[in-house]
């Protein structure tokens, strides 16, 4: 078996995002951790040698707490609120600083019909007005709403559910999503759903999310029964008007009841509302009586459509269950599935929680706060990592290896252990040199070599129990080398915290059969689903004459 030896330095936080993916491939985990001058050796199942250059630098403190919490969209009580994810079945309510819902802070009106949310790479939040306007506000993760400004996305459309990649936002639109630069405001495009005929569809679908491990987009349709899957490069070609009409992975069947094995959906009168995708592939969709029939259940299908397991139908109002199940959202750390609940019956779920292996029905994760106000109205979920950094020195320095044009994402890439987004954090350059900075998303991009020095300043933001904190950040920049295929000779790395060049040869690592690959710190596919072997390499960059 060839083996891939991969130069990514100073990463980390990469290296373990990698020994998770390998770890979850089948039936092989992670073969062994070896350290030796300086770097760290981890040789996996899946073929792939990953040595990451880790120098004082970058060991310095800067660990994260990170916390992965649901935000449940009340619309007749244009209120939303926020709940912290556990280890057990309840979710922990998380009030607003003076007490009562996370939002609506000072003014309720400002967001007359909240549906859907989504977040973007500095850990605000994105929650639409579905009645009166069209506006999809920003909020602080403290539930502090932005006033409306030139940049405030505006879809008049009807919004229920988004998410954002980077700082493009997706919502669901007419025929198919739509997206928007969250810098400007503008609308960049939008994509086309088809029917399994390939004729556009009719209407705005319900159910959107995506999955950025696996890179995977899930819709649902609603009453016409439908699941499209396709990835992230489908989405961005359909926006930019170059790729075709998607069609549905998953049609309606000719029976009321779907059986394990089959890649339909119910012919029933009830339809599919929330739908999302775990980290291995897995589809799951909620069938709901909101639109009629009989009642509510989850379905769990395999990534090529194939249904695995499903729930029992709830179908009874009041005594508590998921009778008109809507939103879903899958929780990475606990690997359950929450469910959120149309009615306002104060006996029924305001939040459900199922099992993402067995489907079974865990109970009550929130009850209903409502009265009997919020019957009819739907309500949307979500669920966002939001991360603290903390023991922040007074400052720290990323060194970085980099050509020009590629991109460093302050927020997602200074912390070590962050791997969500960091609230109420503000980055101030006072000198740039081989850079430039985009205050937008607060990165910046590589222009040369040269160090970038920034005042950091997290602010407090109490509904994650993150304190305020200051600190000088630098990220310094040296050009990679060029390494020769096969390596004949020790070749140098960049530069190690003590200005020394590292180097290293084949026979450190006893190997023969070694392709010796250096990639530059690959930020822009943070958190991505890597593929095996060639495909990885690919997808990391890595110039076809090293290939």
């Amino acid at each position: 078996m060839l083996l891939y030896v991969v130069f990514i330095p100073q990463q980390r936080k990469l290296l373990r995002s990698l020994q998770r993916t390998c770890a979850s491939e089948d039936a092989d985990a992670l073969r062994s951790s070896t350290a030796f001058s300086g770097f760290r050796i981890l040789t996996v199942a899946c073929g792939l040698l990953l040595l990451g250059l880790l120098s004082p630098s970058a060991l310095q403190a800067q660990s994260c707490n990170c916390k992965e919490y649901i935000y449940l969209n009340e619309p007749a009580e244009k209120s939303v609120l926020k709940f912290a994810v556990g280890s057990g079945t309840s979710l922990t309510q998380i009030s607003a600083p003076g007490g009562g819902p996370w939002y609506p802070g000072t003014n309720a009106s400002e967001l007359p019909f909240p549906h859907g949310i989504a977040t973007d790479l500095n850990g605000n939040l994105y929650i639409a007005e579905t009645a009166n306007n069209s506006y999809i506000r920003k909020l602080t993760c403290d539930g502090d709403i932005f006033p409306v400004t030139g940049t405030t996305v505006y879809d008049a459309g009807v919004h229920t559910n988004m998410f954002s990649i980077g700082n493009t936002l997706y919502v669901t639109g007419l025929g198919g999503p739509s997206a928007y630069d969250l810098c400007t405001g503008v609308k960049i495009g939008q994509m086309c759903l088809a029917d399994e005929n390939g004729v556009q569809i009719i209407g705005t679908p319900w159910g959107l999310s995506y999955n950025p491990v696996t890179e995977t987009v899930y819709v649902s349709g609603l009453t016409r029964n439908r699941v499209w899957a396709f990835s992230k490069a489908q989405l961005e070609a359909g926006i930019a008007g170059t790729g075709s009409c998607i069609l549905p992975l998953i049609v309606q069947g000719p029976n009321e009841t779907v059986n394990i094995g089959e890649n339909y959906t119910p012919n029933a009168a009830t339809g599919i509302h929330g739908i999302v995708g775990d980290n291995a592939g897995n589809i799951y969709v909620v069938e709901s009586a909101v639109v009629g029939g009989a009642g509510t259940y989850l379905l769990k299908y395999n990534a090529s459509g194939i249904l695995l397991a499903k729930s029992l139908v709830d179908d009874v109002l009041g005594g508590g269950g998921y009778h008109l199940g809507m939103g879903m959202v899958w929780s990475e750390t606990s690997n359950r599935l929450y469910v959120s609940n149309r009615t306002a019956d104060p006996t029924e779920d305001c939040i459900s929680a199922f099992d993402a292996n067995t489907m079974a029905y865990l109970g009550a994760a929130a009850p209903n706060p409502l009265t009997g106000a919020g019957s009819g109205y739907g309500k949307a979920i979500g669920i966002i990592k939001e991360c603290c950094p903390v023991g922040l020195p007074n400052s720290f320095t990323k060194n970085i290896c980099s050509t020009g044009g590629s991109k460093f994402y302050l927020n997602q890439e200074a912390f070590n252990d962050c791997d969500g987004v960091v609230c109420g954090s503000s980055w101030v350059p006072t000198s740039l040199s081989g850079m430039t900075f985009d205050p937008c998303d607060n990165s910046v991009t590589i222009t040369g070599t040269g160090c970038g020095v920034f005042t950091l300043t997290i602010s407090g933001v109490s509904s994650t129990g993150c304190g305020p904190q200051t600190s000088t950040f630098s990220i310094c920049n040296t050009v990679p080398p060029v390494f020769s295929n096969p390596m004949p000779t020790p070749q140098a790395l960049c530069e190690n915290s003590s200005g020394v060049d590292v180097s290293v040869q084949s026979d450190q690592i006893a190997a023969d059969l070694v392709r010796f690959l250096y990639v530059s710190p690959p930020t822009k596919w943070r958190g991505r689903r890597l593929r095996r072997r060639r495909p990885v390499l690919s997808m990391l960059g890595v110039p076809p004459s090293l290939l």
